[in-house]
């Protein structure tokens, strides 16, 4: 029964769009074709005093992103039909009153102030309908049809989508948790300005989540790009606090990846499922729209700001080029487009914009326990070997007085080699530590350095010559 009450309300909602839509262009079109006749007829303008009437109808095209972020407040539909209440009042003054030159300006301004602000809702507007309900019919299936516990992750940023889910949760009598540190200010921050609303009875602290039916709960989190520290994929590594996954339980990505995000997401995914969650993402549900502006809406935002200079951002190469090849379809010159990359300089003046140098690459600073900066090149060098071919250390006892060695060398391995099953390999390299030594000796050399960087190396190329791996040598003589 509620499903068709709100199916009846989309329908009614798209029918008095479209009628709006056609009674605008309507009244756009009478008036475009007979505005002309009028001020000729009514106010005996002449062609040039025509041209300058053109200046009080255009002008609120620029003033548009202003007007339109003093309405904040308002919904699209509300702005739609602030707007549609302006173009009336202005065209029904000018028509049925004719007022002064002066006056009448003013009215040609609040009309098509009026139609300026309806132009770029009527695509928003017709968008928000068409998809995003789609979406939400879609979750709403999604909700009614399950009798487990709900965990959704979204984008912190869609403050409409989490409204949808929160409605959908309540519709369904089930109480809502909310996960992730970006989530929850946003969500504090959106029901503290009124942009959201979530009934105070239905939030629940999620340490006391585990204490609600999992028939009844819907936890909201990040996550939704399978970042590595996310909520989410804490929760799929069995590493998050509070949530736990259980068999059964319907996790919902309610997002798209981003290009570059497909594996990591892949990987959250595919443990989620090994731990016998149902997991439902866009590829197999219609379960998210973009929040991305498409080409005509740039074309419209380009239209209406007019730029002296472009510089496309946010994205991939591939994506600022096509937006910088639609910037020059619109008109816009090769040279007054900018492509730049991390690193690139632009320098912008009121008359020219030029790329400038390149600003030198910071290099990361490794942060180690309590310090900052202090770990280098040769260190890391150290701990990669160890971690890939392991550690060797070579004790050996030098008699000074006699010159000889008292004992050893041994060989002790850690990473390397398993000894038990290598001690022919460890007794060879002992030997041929115990050669390098007695060259030394033989030398009658004194300098310990020395002796060790001479052990280290002709062991290093024993060994990688025996087993291709280049371990960490680490030689230690005692004096005796």
């Amino acid at each position: 029964m509620e499903e068709n009450n709100k199916k009846r309300q989309l329908q009614r909602a798209v029918f008095v769009f479209t009628l709006v839509v056609c009674l605008s262009a309507i009244a756009g079109g009478l008036g475009s074709a007979t505005f002309s006749n009028y001020f000729k007829e009514v106010y005996h303008v002449d062609s040039a005093q025509r041209g300058f009437l053109e200046i009080p109808r255009e002008s609120p095209g620029v003033l548009c992103a202003l007007i339109i972020s003093a309405l904040a407040g308002f919904s699209d539909i509300g702005i739609a039909a602030v707007s549609q209440v302006l173009v009336m009042v202005g065209l029904m003054v000018m028509g049925a009153f004719s007022p002064s030159y002066g006056m009448m300006m003013i009215f040609l301004f609040i009309q098509s102030l009026g139609m300026h602000l309806f132009m770029p809702l009527n695509d928003a507007i017709s968008m928000d309908l068409a998809r995003e309900g789609e979406v939400g019919k879609t979750l709403g299936n999604i909700f009614r049809g399950c009798n487990s516990r709900i965990i959704i992750a979204t984008f912190s940023s869609n403050v409409h989508r989490i409204q949808k889910i929160v409605d959908l949760a309540k519709e369904c009598g089930r109480k809502v948790a909310v996960s992730g540190r970006s989530m929850v200010n946003v969500v504090e921050l959106a029901t503290e300005l009124g942009y959201m609303k979530i009934p105070s009875n239905m939030l629940v602290d999620l340490n006391k989540a585990k204490n609600v039916p999992d028939k009844e709960m819907v936890i909201i989190t990040t996550g939704s790009q399978g970042e590595p520290m996310s909520a989410l994929a804490r929760m799929a590594s069995s590493e998050h606090k509070a949530i736990k996954i259980k068999r059964g339980d319907r996790v919902i990505l309610s997002s798209s990846p981003v290009p570059g995000n497909e594996l990591t997401v892949a990987n959250v995914v595919n443990k989620l499922v090994e731990k016998g969650a149902e997991v439902i993402y866009s590829d197999i549900a219609d379960i998210h729209v973009s929040g991305h502006a498409c080409q005509e809406e740039l074309k419209l935002m380009h239209s209406l700001i007019r730029p002296k200079f472009f510089m496309p951002v946010h994205g991939e190469f591939r994506h600022l080029q096509t937006h910088a090849d639609l910037a020059h379809t619109l008109g816009m010159p090769k040279d007054n487009v900018f492509l730049l990359s991390n690193g690139d300089c632009l320098t912008v003046s009121e008359d020219n914009a030029v790329k400038t140098e390149k600003v030198a690459e910071a290099e990361g600073i490794m942060v180690d326990g309590l310090g900052v900066g202090d770990v280098g090149n040769i260190v890391l060098r150290d701990r990669r070997l160890l971690s890939e071919s392991g550690l060797i250390i070579l004790v050996a006892a030098i008699d000074r007085y006699s010159n000889r060695i008292a004992s050893g060398p041994d060989i002790i391995s850690r990473g390397f080699v398993y000894v038990r099953e290598n001690e022919d390999l460890i007794d060879e390299a002992c030997r041929k530590a115990e050669e390098i030594l007695e060259e030394c000796i033989a030398k009658d050399m004194k300098d310990w350095n020395g002796m060790k960087t001479a052990v280290r190396e002709g062991l290093r190329k024993f060994i990688y010559a025996k087993t291709k791996r280049s371990p960490v040598i680490l030689p230690i003589f005692l004096e005796v």
